[in-house]
């Protein structure tokens, strides 16, 4: 039985490589100089992938009013939930977004109070 030893590379960091050498070989795949070209090519790959991350929301939402960001994270939220949008860490995103609807929520209730104070000095104004 053959078994893969572990990678005799030095890490930038000065720490040995933790990770298994390839069959045979002494190092791992992302120490072995002859594997440099799979490897760029592996890492571009990774990145383009994560770049071109596509999010669908169904709904055109107009953003006018605190109301209309409460219904945009809503939406998010809910995509997020149902895992119909990619997140590395679902639970701080979730706290991220319920924090901004709350902060929204609070600002819609402030606009609203203003035009209901703005109606009364108007119609008092136009009493007198």
């Amino acid at each position: 039985m053959v078994m893969n030893m572990q990678c005799q590379a030095t890490k930038k960091d000065g720490k040995p490589c933790s990770a298994k050498a390839m069959q045979g070989k002494k190092q791992c795949f992302m120490h072995s100089p002859a594997c440099k070209q799979r490897r760029l090519i592996a890492q571009r790959n990774g990145g383009l992938a994560r770049k071109h991350t596509k999010c669908y929301i169904s709904e055109e939402i107009k953003l006018e009013s605190p109301k209309d960001i409460q219904k945009l994270i809503e939406v998010t939220l809910n995509s997020l939930l149902k895992g119909k949008m990619p997140a590395k860490s679902p639970a701080s995103h979730v706290a991220y977004l319920s924090n901004t609807w709350l902060s929204a929520y609070e600002k819609g209730e402030l606009v609203e109070r203003i035009d209901r104070l703005e109606g009364l000095v108007q119609k008092a104004i136009n009493e007198n």
